[in-house]
């Protein structure tokens, strides 16, 4: 299988030259939506790129079948590229070597059109011990009619000439010079629509029914507000605000109240261990005994009262927070020192839980290895401030990075979010991986140290 090649110092017929002129003000594209497109195998640690059409700096390809490109061992990204070569006046599939950080490699012997120039067309990540490539990334742009779209925003990294335009997802970037320095511009957010109404008039409309995944919540002709599970009646909130129980008793119902964001002229809630109420500015506070132990601010902060919370009975011992969707957040322990304690987790819905440890659990249990050393050498401990609105701020914090154990193909201590973006650690599970790693160097040293004492 070749690639044929049409642009290096050679005559092109009118066909190709339309083809060509068709791309003009682009420099790179691909022509269909499979061409040149990289999937991992058919075999380990391979790559396979799909035939069809591309062009870059005034050359055009035309590859006929499919390419298979191995993939050396390691923990890395690689970055495929169609390297044009004008010295040898052919296009060739080549697989750059990376690092574990997730960038476009960059050969310093490509230097451009008419000498060696390279397109990207996807990033891959490889792990080390992994046959099959962990994710891929889709470099390559479609140019045409004046237009240019990307499946990546990571096509930014490469196509860096100044007025260049492209549109990936609902995002219309654009790069331009501000202050002097070039920058991309996304064109297509809510701010810079020229012409838009600053507010919206409201429109008439009424809600009757409100499907949930436990129920309904209907509203009735006077304002009141009910929650049926089945035909049952829950609970609910009267015309004035005040909750009330339904034909269930809420006790017996199964999930969370979130009481975080609720808000206006609710008068006093009655509780078995106290009372709740809302004051006018929407604040919420727990009394016990004419005491107020806790509450929420009008943000959906949850707050410390009067009462230390460590003197109440109950498995929360200090005062934690809440999320603005009212979920929980922050330090949990149980007030009971014994053997019946438990370590506590909590789900990204805000669910929580214990870890249960005991084999009556468990299946298909093995030993595991643990870290491989280039994952060891690989595990960096750094020192951070937390991002404005995040964290204590000024409080210097000591960890590891979610992407970085992700890269090293350590995605068993990786929390991912939504959209599979590494989000969090389980560090309990990389100080699990620690043990196996160190047994290992403890036995080579007791070798080696029976060696020399021998």
């Amino acid at each position: 299988m070749t690639i044929e090649s049409v642009g290096y110092e050679r005559a092109i017929t009118y066909t190709d030259l339309g083809v060509l002129l068709s791309t003009t003000g682009s420099v790179y594209t691909v022509f269909g939506t499979t061409d040149f497109q990289v999937k991992g195998g058919p075999g380990p640690r391979e790559v396979s790129i799909s035939p069809g059409a591309a062009s870059g700096r005034g050359i055009y390809d035309v590859s006929d079948a499919t390419e298979i490109r191995p993939a050396a061992p390691g923990t890395r990204w690689d970055t495929v590229v169609l390297r044009r070569n004008w010295a040898t006046k052919t296009t060739d599939i080549v697989i750059l070597q990376g690092t574990a950080t997730k960038a476009i490699k960059k050969d310093p012997a490509a230097t451009g059109g008419g000498v060696l120039d390279d397109q990207p067309i996807a990033l891959v990540r490889w792990a080390s011990g992994q046959t099959a490539a962990q994710e891929i990334v889709d470099l390559r742009v479609w140019t045409r009619n004046g237009g240019a779209v990307a499946a990546d925003p990571m096509v930014r990294d490469y196509l860096t000439d100044i007025g260049s335009r492209v549109r990936v997802g609902s995002s219309l970037w654009e790069r331009t010079i501000q202050g002097g320095n070039a920058v991309w511009i996304d064109f297509a957010t809510w701010e810079r629509v020229t012409g838009k109404p600053e507010k919206f008039p409201p429109t008439d409309h009424t809600h009757t029914t409100i499907t949930t995944d436990g129920g309904k919540l209907t509203v009735t002709p006077n304002g009141t507000l009910s929650h049926f599970v089945g035909t049952a009646r829950v609970m609910g909130f009267n015309n004035k605000g005040v909750m009330d129980e339904g034909s269930v008793p809420i006790g017996r119902v199964t999930g969370t109240i979130p009481l975080s964001r609720l808000a206006g002229p609710f008068d006093l809630i009655a509780s078995e261990d106290g009372s709740w109420s809302v004051s006018p500015n929407g604040s919420i506070s727990h009394y016990v005994r004419g005491r107020r132990v806790s509450g929420f601010d009008n943000e959906g902060e949850m707050n410390a009262g009067t009462v230390p919370a460590s003197r109440l009975t109950g498995t929360v011992t200090r005062p934690v927070s809440t999320s603005g969707a009212g979920r929980f957040g922050g330090a949990w322990a149980n007030n009971i020192t014994s053997s019946t304690r438990r370590s506590v987790y909590m789900e990204g819905d805000g669910t929580l839980g214990h870890t249960a440890s005991s084999k009556r659990y468990k299946k298909r249990i093995k030993p595991w290895d643990g870290l491989t050393d280039e994952q060891f050498e690989l595990l960096m401990v750094v020192t951070y401030e937390w991002r404005e609105g995040i964290g204590e701020q000024g409080q210097i914090e000591v960890g590891v990075i979610a992407e970085e154990l992700a890269a090293n193909g350590m995605q068993w201590a990786v929390v991912f979010d939504d959209q599979g973006r590494p989000d969090s650690v389980n560090y309990d599970r990389v100080v699990l991986a620690l043990i196996p790693w160190i047994k290992r160097k403890v036995r080579s040293i007791e070798d080696r140290l029976a060696v020399l004492e021998g």
